[in-house]
Formats: C-alpha cells, sequence, structure tokens
C-alpha cells in the first residue's frame, strides 16, 4: 500500500491528496500515514481491516511478555504493539514554538511523581522524559478518563523507554520555571499526553542515580558505561567531542588536505621508548604490531605525492594509564611537504582558534607566544609551562658561594643552585611534609624549605649559611617576611624539572587555600621551539622526539663533528611542541627527507637500518622536505571541557591496569585457538 492511500484512509474528508507544501499538521498525517504502512506490512492487514469506525489504529497486539505494553484513554490505542513509532519531535526540540502541536516522543523517565495508586485516582502523573537532545515534562490528567493509563505508568521504574503521544501546552506562569541547562529542558511548557506505549522496562534496581550530583565509584561507572554515558556532562563530553572532531575534518578540507587512513596492523619498530601492542598472525613465527603513531606511513606518503594530509587516527601504546593517557588514543596527525616550521605552525594556530571560536565563542590571539626549550626550564622547569601564574624559578648558584652549608658547598662542578619563592602560603606542617615527600619521589636529592622571618632564613640549614649569603639570596628572590622560598642543588636539568613540578605541587595548594589565583577560563597557548635533538636517559641517548627530526641546519655541522655526550647534547632539532595551560596538547617536527642524514642519527642512536628500510628505500627515490605534527585529540577534548581524566571525554576507556570493564577486555584465550596461532601460554616467574 502506498503512503497516499494509506493518508486518504485515515483522512478522508480533510485533503483530496497530498499538498507539496507540508504545514507541520499535514507533515504530521504524512508520519502517521507512513506508520499505517509499516502496521499493514508487519500484521498482514488489508488497508480498511486497519481502522475501526472511529479512525484509530487497529492491532493485532497479543499478550505475549515481549511485546510492548499500550495505553490509551480513546476506543483503540494510537501505538502499535507490533510496530515501533516514529518520534515527530525530539525531547529538546519541544518548547513554545510548538505549542498546541500534537507530538510523538520516546525516550528515558527521568522522573516520575505523582503516579495514581489505583484504577479510581484522580492524580495526575508528570514524568520527565529525556533522550539525546533533551528532556520535557509530559503529563497526564486522568480526570474522567480510564485508570489505566495510571496503573499502567504506576508500574513503571526510572530509565524505562516509552513513547508518547500527545498535545504541548503552555504551563501556567505559576509553574513556569527558566531554562534547565542541566537536562536541556524547556520548563514553560509540557505535553499532555493520553497515548503511551512501554519500549523496554528498566530494572528497578539500577546501578546508579544519574540524577545525583554524587557521583558513583568510577570502576562501577566503567562497569555500567551505557548508563554513565546517558548523565547531561557525559553526553555533553561525547557531543563536543564529536563537534570538534567535524570542525577538525572541515578546517583541513578548507584548506586542501586530503584525509588518508593508514593501516593499524604495521611491523614493531622503535619509534619512541614506549612499547608496542604484538598481534600474532596464522604466518608462523611471524608478528604485526599496532601502530604507536602513523609517523612512518605519512612520512612515505609526502614520497607518494600527497603533499597534505590529515588523519583523525587511532595509535596504541602497551604502557600504564595515566590520568592523561590510555592503551589506545585518538591524535590529529598531519603532513606537509615543503614545509617550515613557520607552515605547520600557522596550520595549527588557525585550527585551534577555529575550534575555540565554534565552541566557546572565544578569539584567541595568534601568533602564540614562543619560549625556547632552554629558556622555559630555566623559568618554570617544565617545557610545557602554565603561564597563567608566575612561581617562576631563579638561578641563585652565585649568591650562595662561600657558604659553609653542606648542601651547597659540597656541590659538584658544573651544579646549579635554583630557588622558587611560593610567596606567604602558610604551609602547614602536613602540607610541607607532603612537599617534602613528593620531592623525594621526583629525585632522590630534595628539595631545602626556608621561611623568611625576621628579615633571615628559617630552616635546618640557617645556622651554616652567613646573614650576608642570606640577605643576598632574599633580594635576588624578592622574599618578603612570611615568604617560603624552595630550594634545590645539582645538575641543571635535574634541578629544574625538580623544581618544575614542585613549582605545579605547590600551585594546586596555593588555589585550593585560596592564595593562587589560576583562572579556568583563561587559556594560554604557547609554542615550545628549539629542543636538543637527543636526550640522555637511563644511561643512553636517545631522541627527544623521535628519529626522524631533522637538526638545525646550521647544527648539522656540529652533528659531522660531535664525538663526545656533551657535543651531542648542544645539537638543536627542528622540533615543536604547542602547549596550552600547562599541557603540551600537540608536538612535531622537520624530517629528515634526506635518507644519509636519516642513516647518521639512526647510527648514533644505536637503531639498526634494517628496521627503517622500508623508510630509507622510500627517501632515496625523491621525496620532498617535509614536516607536521601531532595533536593528543582525547587530551584537547579534556581541557575544553574541563575534566580532570581523559576516561571522561572517551566513549569506553581503559582503567589504569589497562582493563575495559564493560566487556571484561583483555580476556583469556582457549588453548586451542592459542595453538591455531602457534602459541601457548606460560606461567610468569615471579621475581624474587
Amino acid at each position: 500500500m502506498s503512503i497516499a492511500r494509506a493518508f486518504r484512509l485515515l483522512y478522508p474528508s480533510s485533503l483530496s491528496s497530498i499538498p507539496r507544501a507540508r504545514p507541520p499538521h499535514v507533515t504530521h498525517l504524512i508520519h502517521r500515514a507512513k506508520h499505517v504502512v509499516q502496521c499493514c506490512a508487519s500484521q498482514a492487514l488489508t488497508p480498511k481491516r486497519m481502522f475501526s469506525s472511529t479512525g484509530f489504529l487497529r492491532t493485532n497486539d497479543s499478550s505475549s511478555k515481549y511485546l510492548p505494553q499500550v495505553a490509551t484513554t480513546a476506543d483503540q490505542p494510537f501505538f502499535s504493539a507490533t510496530v515501533t513509532p516514529s518520534r515527530t519531535h525530539t525531547c529538546g526540540q519541544i518548547d513554545r514554538s510548538a505549542s498546541g502541536q500534537t507530538v510523538v516522543l520516546s525516550g528515558w523517565i527521568t522522573s516520575i511523581r505523582a503516579l495514581a495508586q489505583s484504577e479510581e485516582a484522580t492524580a495526575p502523573v508528570f514524568i520527565v522524559l529525556r533522550d539525546m537532545h533533551g528532556a520535557v515534562q509530559v503529563t497526564h490528567n486522568p480526570v474522567g478518563k480510564s485508570g489505566k493509563i495510571a496503573s499502567l505508568l504506576n508500574s513503571l521504574s526510572r530509565e524505562t523507554i516509552i513513547s508518547v503521544r500527545g498535545i504541548v501546552r503552555e504551563r501556567p506562569d505559576e509553574d513556569k520555571r527558566p531554562y534547565d541547562n542541566k537536562w536541556r529542558m524547556h520548563c514553560d511548557v509540557e505535553v499532555d499526553f493520553d497515548d503511551v506505549i512501554v519500549l523496554n522496562q528498566a530494572d528497578n534496581t539500577l546501578p546508579f542515580d544519574l540524577r545525583s550530583d554524587k557521583l558513583a565509584n568510577e570502576e562501577i561507572r566503567l562497569r555500567h558505561r551505557y548508563m554513565d554515558l546517558r548523565r547531561p556532562t557525559m553526553l555533553q563530553n561525547v557531543l563536543v567531542r564529536s563537534k570538534v572532531s567535524q570542525l577538525t575534518r572541515d578546517y583541513f578540507y578548507a584548506n586542501g588536505f586530503t584525509e588518508i587512513e593508514t593501516p593499524t596492523l604495521f611491523r614493531a619498530t622503535p619509534e619512541s621508548g614506549a612499547k608496542e601492542f604484538i598481534v600474532p598472525t596464522r604466518q608462523e613465527g611471524k608478528f604485526y604490531a599496532l601502530p604507536q603513531s602513523p609517523q612512518q606511513y605519512k612520512q612515505i606518503l609526502m614520497s607518494s605525492g600527497i603533499d597534505r594530509y590529515f588523519q583523525i587516527a587511532r595509535c596504541y601504546r602497551d604502557e600504564g594509564s595515566r590520568p592523561d593517557r590510555q592503551p589506545e588514543f585518538t591524535q590529529v596527525d598531519l603532513e606537509v611537504s615543503y614545509a617550515t616550521p613557520e607552515v605547520i605552525i600557522k596550520y595549527i594556530e588557525g585550527l585551534l582558534s577555529s575550534i575555540w571560536k565554534n565552541v566557546f565563542n572565544v578569539d584567541i590571539p595568534t601568533p602564540f607566544p614562543r619560549i625556547s626549550f632552554a629558556e622555559a626550564m630555566d623559568r618554570y622547569g617544565s617545557d610545557k609551562p602554565d603561564t597563567r601564574y608566575a612561581l617562576e624559578l631563579k638561578d641563585i648558584t652565585r649568591s650562595v658561594e662561600g657558604s659553609d652549608a653542606k648542601v651547597f658547598s659540597g656541590k659538584k662542578e658544573g651544579d646549579t643552585v635554583r630557588c622558587i619563592n611560593l610567596g606567604n602560603c602558610d604551609f602547614t606542617g602536613a602540607e610541607e611534609r607532603s612537599l617534602e615527600a613528593e620531592a623525594k619521589n621526583i629525585r632522590e636529592k630534595g628539595v631545602l624549605i626556608i621561611k623568611v622571618v625576621g628579615g633571615k632564613w628559617k630552616s635546618q640549614v640557617s645556622k651554616y649559611v652567613s646573614e650576608d649569603i642570606q640577605r643576598r639570596v632574599l633580594q635576588d628572590v624578592e622574599a618578603k617576611e612570611g615568604d617560603t622560598l624552595l630550594v634545590a642543588v645539582g645538575e641543571r636539568l635535574s634541578t629544574c624539572n625538580l623544581l618544575g613540578k614542585l613549582r605545579v605541587f605547590s600551585a594546586n595548594i596555593l588555589k585550593s587555600k585560596g592564595k593562587l589565583s589560576i583562572p579556568e577560563e583563561q587559556f594560554n597557548f604557547l609554542w615550545t621551539v628549539d629542543f636538543p635533538l637527543f636526550t640522555y636517559e637511563d644511561g643512553a641517548m636517545c631522541s627527544t622526539h623521535n628519529p626522524f627530526t631533522s637538526p638545525v641546519l646550521e647544527d648539522i655541522p656540529l652533528l659531522e663533528k660531535a664525538k663526545t655526550l656533551e657535543d651531542f647534547l648542544k645539537i638543536r632539532g627542528l622540533h615543536y611542541d604547542v602547549v596550552l595551560n600547562g599541557v603540551e596538547i600537540g608536538g612535531g617536527s622537520i624530517r629528515c627527507h634526506n635518507p644519509e642524514l636519516q642513516r647518521v642519527i639512526l647510527k648514533h642512536l644505536n637503531i639498526s637500518e634494517d628496521t627503517f628500510s622500508h623508510l630509507l628505500e622510500a627517501l632515496s627515490h625523491g621525496c620532498p622536505p617535509h614536516g607536521g605534527l601531532a595533536i593528543g585529540f582525547d587530551r584537547l577534548i579534556s581541557i575544553i571541557r574541563g575534566t580532570q581524566s581523559i576516561r571522561d571525554v572517551i566513549a569506553f576507556p581503559k582503567t589504569s591496569s589497562g582493563n575495559e570493564l564493560l566487556t571484561g577486555s583483555p580476556a583469556v584465550l582457549d588453548a586451542k585457538v592459542l595453538a591455531e596461532m602457534g602459541l601457548q601460554a606460560v606461567q610468569k616467574q615471579k621475581e624474587q
């Protein structure tokens, strides 16, 4: 049966045909006609048998417990138990402009109040009905009507899914309330309904209450993630993530980029210090690895002639999860041929400006400030400084010369002495002890805490330091009465790194005490540049960024002449990081497009050429100069939404131990499956 025929059967006296220009009420009539066609097909009924003399739909609803329950105050129900109803509107669309319209809504029951206790009861029923787009109050008044609907509603629990059909009406003035931002609900209208169908009855016992401001345990929320995602905050996190993803794609398409998906099954290659996930195959002795990034493929794309590439890529690292890390994560990846750092920086500033304008309606000033790696470490003790507050490091090495205090006199040649003035922070004994413990966790040689009392030091080393030296230090750091100083001694980068972490730790304490303002709505972007090409970690030299980063061109002669570790650490790389409020949200570099230069760097890093033979071959067949960057997408969304963990902006995240609690993965495989892959599970021996 056609929709037009169903339309004429439904409304023989209304219209002779379906008009081309369709006002809202006609659109609703057509919707019902479509519903009739569905009923005919599913119930094997002829069109005439579909209707009673009153014009309502007949149904072949049975009393089966598997079919939805339908209730109405009319002779025949509008809904059919054998056809899933279609919505005319979403709950979020119901506002004053819809007044007087007959609507069909579907969603979850957020709350029910004043339920009738019997068929004779006449108390109105108020339900807050919710879907992805918002919420609306729907009301059933049983006065003068059958109590079947009230009886049915009385049996329902929160989070049950229902559909209702009713008329939108403005609430009386005394019942109108302001717009509810949490549930996205227009509180000046409601829907009076007399038709309802229960699509899925929820259990009476729910894992947690979505309405409560007190969050359930995270493990419970992750185990029932489908429930957690219904919470307004979590839903907004997902929606904003989707919006930013679309904005990102639109921006790159508008700038001539090509989106290309690179393989997820790759070969094991040591791009960074992180471990890779290994994937067994049915080829004996051969394994895939999940990529830590699309780095090598995107460089090969540059050699392929794709001169502007981007991808919202899935990446994997087999390491412990932290608040800002996951074993599988998403990054916005791009690579550009014939690029300089300025070209990449301009693209990224344009992207971030577009996102902030569309999400926050905030114009970010560009270009972003830039700071060298050396200056960032000297001033803030971090290559990703939060510049929303001061608390800068000061070099007091010269000021403490001649001191008898062992902490100063025992320093090695080349060691530095650095200090942070925390101001009048009024730390408690417990707070001081936590600060000292944090310092010990970072570095065995901890931190010296000095208080300024009567214009002098008050600390465990005060008696070994002359008043003249004390006065010089206080002048250097502009200390006042009651201020607290943190002093550290040692190798420059190690000492600056220690104080940089204590700077953040102390700032959080000061903020909680109301002694430091760190504006949440302030967005301080900056670029950190001029990184060293190499870093010394765990007794070995490694690449600061990745082994594909090109040295600064004027430092290439240093690379050729370098013999000692000190020589190598002086070489700068064409590496740049974009930082926001103390968080690195992206990093990139200009790459080595010259295969011989790439071989030299691999050699100095003790990496076999065979590992990257595919890349070296692509570079040797005519690869243009190129560079790129990757933005941590999860981290970016976490900052935009102001969450404490990136787990809150990922639909189905892993725990800190790498487990996905909803499905129970990873899981043990059957021995037969392992045997097919040529594998065997063995018990790990416990370390003695």
